[in-house]
This record gives structure tokens, C-alpha cells and sequence, in this order.
């Protein structure tokens, strides 16, 4: 089966990272583009050969042809145009995170089950082939126990050069369409933690749901959380295990993050691989502790890019293949916990 993608909007992650996957993915036919950009569309169109160009969502939605819509879109759009998308029948896939609001995010989910549609959400960490490595060793040491209980995981993000030379998207001088789809945010949240909740679900969704991923079948709950400016130290609680992501903007030439998971007698290090290099993924090393002598083991995996990965298994599922890691309502999760931890902001900082 031939999977009909359309894709609504083609700006920078829209070229460099979806349409340049999809484009590739087996059984994936990219038939659509909505672009309010006349310009900027048309070059897209050429580059991808793709045969039907629109200047409005709407006439992306009564496109009889669409199978399923790549909603490349800032987050706050994500439940404005979502809804529609899944009321006209489509198949769905959004950037992360799925809404500003946990409430938004269960209507789109509703929806889409309702309408028996697939809906996914782009947390592509998920796709990674050393991330997936890391989670098949991880459920190992919990089956044999070699190297005792899990006492603390420790995420950082620090971010750095996330774009290591990924290519030119197509530009024009054309100024951003302009709308009236105001931002949604939780009820609790005072409007000067708008642009602060923006940057933490921007950065630290990814995070979020990468613990969940690797601590399956555990609630994760947050304890605590503590900012100041655009630095943040959480805690979280999964069974018995503390949980901590902490993070802050630095300058760097690299990357910046890793999720370690520190048992009795040695630790998996995870290094997350930067996110618009082709040619990454995520570095991981499992450190053992036996009679007084560590040992180091060094994963290395066949190289196959996240972002790819994630399209070609979204094409799969719409295809009636195996289902998603990333799916709407595996996500909800996600978002209500980042309510949560800014719930426990507004306590500790008023």
C-alpha cells in the first residue's frame, strides 16, 4: 500500500528534517503541499516533484487524495490545525510537543481513535538506533539484576550546536503568514510563565518522554521543580527510582546531553545524538564494578538517522503495519506531567 503524505507548511524543520524523511520513506508518495508562502512553494514543489500545491490548510483537507497530513507546524498550532486535520479523516502526525494543554492533547487523541486514525507526535529520540540499543540492555540488567537495583537516573540538556551542517532549506524574502490561533496554555499558568513554559516544552518535552520510554511500565510523577531564569533542576519519582533532568543554554560546539542510569555496581550512559546530524546517533556506554576493577563496554550501532527512522515507521503504521512508540495517546502522558511540573513551579516561586 502507497501511503498519500501531505504536508502542511515547509519551513526549516519542515524541508531539513520531514520532508527530506518522508521523501525517502518506503511506500510513502508525497502528493500535497499547503503553503502559504506562493514562492517558497513553488521551489518546494520543484525540489520534491510534488504534484498539488495549496495556499490554505482547508484546501489540504478536502483533498480527497491525502492519506495523512505532516503537520509541520510551531507547537501552538499543532491543536488548531490537528483538530480540523482529524475531523476531515486524516492521519495525523504533529511536531513535539502535541498542545500547550493536557486538555487540548486529549481532544486531539480522542479524535483520532474516534475516527480510527493515526495519530503520532515527533519525539524521534524514540527512533534512534543507539537509544534502542540502550533500551534492550537496560530491560536486560532489570531481568538478570547484574548490576543490582536501580537507584537514580540523572538527565541533562545543556543543548549547544544542535544543527551540525544538516544543508540550506529553500528561503525566499516572503514575509511568516500571520494568524489569529492564540497560544493555549494551562489555566494555573500566569501570562509572564508563558514564554518559560514555551521553552521548557520546547527543550525538555524530549527529555520527558525519553525517561518514560526507558522506564517502561513505571508512572513517572514530579517531587519538585526549581528554575532560575532559563535553568531548571527537576525531580521526578518513578517507583523507587529518583529521577533528575536539569539543564541551562550553554555555548557549545557539540550537543550537550545525557541521561545516565546509575545502579549499585555501574551505570549505561547515554549521550542523545545532535538532532539535525545525519550521520549520528546516540553514544552509549555500560560501566561495570566487579572485585575492585571497572570495565567499560562501548555500544556501536549501524548509523541511521532518527528523524528518517520516525517517518518511515509513521508511513509503516498508516499502512496498517506495527504500531507507534509516539502515538497520541502513549504522549498524553508527556504533557501531563509538564502541567505538573509547573504546577509545582508556581508553588516553590509563587
Amino acid at each position: 500500500m502507497t501511503v498519500r503524505i501531505g504536508f502542511l507548511g515547509c519551513g526549516f524543520m519542515g524541508q531539513l528534517a520531514h520532508l527530506y524523511s518522508f521523501s525517502r520513506a518506503p511506500g510513502c508518495e508525497i502528493v500535497a503541499l499547503a503553503e502559504a508562502r506562493p514562492e517558497l512553494a513553488r521551489q518546494v514543489r520543484a525540489r520534491y516533484a510534488i504534484p498539488s500545491v495549496y495556499g490554505s490548510h482547508e484546501e489540504l483537507l478536502a483533498d480527497d487524495g491525502v492519506d495523512a497530513v505532516v503537520a509541520s507546524q510551531p507547537f501552538h498550532r499543532n491543536y488548531y490545525f490537528g483538530r480540523e486535520l482529524l475531523e476531515a479523516g486524516k492521519h495525523l502526525f504533529t511536531e513535539k510537543p502535541m498542545a500547550g494543554t493536557l486538555q487540548d492533547a486529549r481532544e486531539l487523541v480522542t479524535l483520532a481513535e474516534e475516527g480510527n486514525l493515526v495519530y503520532a507526535v515527533g519525539f524521534m529520540k524514540r527512533h534512534d538506533p543507539g537509544v534502542l540499543a540502550a533500551k534492550q540492555i537496560l530491560e536486560e540488567l532489570e531481568q538478570t539484576g547484574e548490576l543490582g537495583s536501580l537507584g537514580m537516573v540523572d538527565t541533562t540538556c545543556f543543548l549547544g550546536d544542535w544543527l551540525q551542517n544538516p544543508g540550506q532549506p529553500i528561503r525566499t524574502d516572503e514575509p511568516l503568514p500571520v494568524d489569529n490561533l492564540a497560544p493555549r496554555y494551562p489555566d494555573h499558568l500566569s501570562t509572564p510563565m508563558h514564554p518559560v513554559y514555551d521553552h521548557f516544552l520546547n527543550v525538555y518535552s524530549h527529555n520527558i518522554n525519553l525517561i518514560r520510554f526507558l522506564l517502561p511500565e513505571r508512572p513517572v510523577v514530579c517531587e519538585s521543580a526549581q528554575r532560575s531564569g532559563e535553568s531548571f533542576l527537576v525531580a521526578l519519582r518513578s517507583g523507587d527510582t529518583i529521577v533528575s533532568v536539569r539543564g541551562t543554554p550553554v555555548r557549545s560546539h557539540r550537543w550537550e546531553e545525557q541521561t545516565t542510569f546509575h545502579f549499585e555496581k555501574g551505570r549505561v550512559e547515554i549521550q542523545s545524538a545532535t538532532p539535525m546530524n545525519r550521520q549520528k546517533v546516540a553514544d552509549v556506554a555500560i560501566w561495570r564494578e566487579s572485585r575492585g576493577t571497572w570495565t567499560e563496554e562501548r555500544l556501536f550501532v549501524p548509523v541511521e538517522w532518527a528523524f528518517y527512522r520516525q517517518a518511515a515507521a509513521y508511513v509503516e503504521a498508516v499502512a496498517g503495519g506495527a504500531g507507534l512508540s509516539t502515538s497520541g495517546r502513549q504522549c498524553l502522558a508527556d504533557v501531563a506531567l509538564m502541567e505538573d511540573i509547573f504546577k509545582k513551579l508556581r508553588q516553590e516561586h509563587g
